[in-house]
């Protein structure tokens, strides 16, 4: 019985430790925050080698948000998606209403990478976090990437810190201005174990997260929807919405 305690309590400790660590959340005013974006946490294989089949250091996902609610789209690993047929009938309509709510609902690409914190000394934060963004800052970052001047940004030993500028822009939060400093700076090999050692595995996190064809029309429920009507108004009410979504989805 003993063991068995032990081996729990082991157990939820790594539970506790490993990806736990959170997001990072901006202010919500303009700011300047610099990071490093880390290595896949399989950089490190079995022996502490460098595993030169690591997986890349961002996943890439698509997002649906209908009342609220979080349904990663399954098209973006190359299945069918019922939002996203939905979405296609709904804009073949041409209808305004139909094409409000089109774009209300259509897929949303999105990024998570690890990151970890610049301290005012310019050391490293000892806690990784999840950094959530989309594709404007992505694509700005995987340029870098693929500039000979700068390379990988993420590679430990010649990459770059990464400043994350926004600024609003027509009231909108931008990101055009976010650039690797110009120095590089090699992470310690026992600091950035540690830092993978507590990171959230996030090609592993998002492919946990997918829902199958029926498991996403069976979360569209609309058991507690009151009865409206969907054209009432030129406004799109997301319970008219689902109301839609689930016509069009059928049983």
């Amino acid at each position: 019985m003993a063991n068995m305690i032990e081996r729990l309590r082991a157990d939820r400790e790594a539970a506790q430790s490993k990806g736990s660590s959170g997001f990072l959340k901006l202010p919500q005013e303009d700011c300047e925050i610099k990071i490093r974006v880390l290595p896949a946490v399989n950089y490190f294989s079995a022996n502490g080698k460098v595993n030169k089949e690591a997986d890349l250091f961002y996943k890439r996902f698509g997002v649906h948000w209908i009342n609220g609610k979080r349904f990663l789209c399954p098209k973006v690993e190359g299945d069918d998606c019922p939002i996203c047929e939905t979405v296609n009938e709904l804009y073949a309509s041409g209808t305004e209403e139909d094409v409000a709510i089109a774009k209300d609902i259509r897929m949303k690409k999105r990024h998570w990478v690890n990151i970890v914190e610049l301290n005012e000394d310019g050391t490293y934060a000892t806690t990784p976090k999840v950094y959530e963004f989309g594709v404007k800052l992505f694509d700005t970052m995987l340029d870098y990437c693929l500039d000979e001047d700068y390379d990988n940004i993420s590679d430990p030993d010649v990459g770059y810190d990464f400043k994350i500028i926004k600024k609003k822009k027509d009231g909108f939060p931008n990101y055009d201005s976010s650039k690797p400093v110009k120095t590089s700076t090699a992470v310690d090999a026992t600091a950035l174990k540690d830092l993978l050692g507590k990171a959230t595995d996030i090609h592993e996190s998002i492919e946990k997260q997918m829902q199958t064809y029926d498991q996403i029309k069976a979360g569209l429920d609309l058991t507690d929807v009151p009865e409206t009507e969907l054209h009432e108004s030129t406004d799109v009410n997301q319970d008219d919405l689902l109301k839609q979504l689930n016509s069009k989805l059928g049983d």
